[in-house]
């Protein structure tokens, strides 16, 4: 699964943290919805972010805490046979917490899903 640390914005008044590939140019064409989670893809099927709504309960802390102590994110993506494997994650004031979801890969939605990340990402 290819993982890459990522940009990311946090909202605490709506609770909503948004990871995403920083420099890429590409129009994002449509959405993989998880609930609470929002995956972005691009017109060539490209993950290109998450949107996680209600982050911190998610994360098990506070808004005020995610606001202040994000230190970085990722995002992963990977295929295997006709599995999509979807991730994200936070580091936390040095905690890593990480969360993965898999899906099989044929259905009409998730077709034709790429999992490559582009090069341009946040320092």
């Amino acid at each position: 699964m290819k993982k890459k640390d990522n940009c990311f914005e946090y909202d605490d008044n709506l609770d909503a943290l948004h990871i995403f590939e920083q420099g890429y140019q590409e129009d994002m064409e449509g959405s993989i919805v998880f609930g609470d989670f929002v995956f972005d893809v691009s017109k060539t099927g490209r993950v290109i972010g998450v949107e996680i709504d209600s982050a911190s309960s998610l994360f098990k802390t506070t808004p005020e805490f995610m606001k202040n102590n994000i230190n970085s994110t990722f995002l992963e993506c990977g295929v295997r046979q006709n599995i999509l494997f979807l991730g994200f994650g936070v580091i936390l004031k040095g905690k890593e917490m990480s969360f993965n979801y898999m899906m099989p890969r044929n259905r009409a939605a998730f077709k034709n899903v790429i999992c490559g990340m582009p090069q341009n990402i946040c320092p």
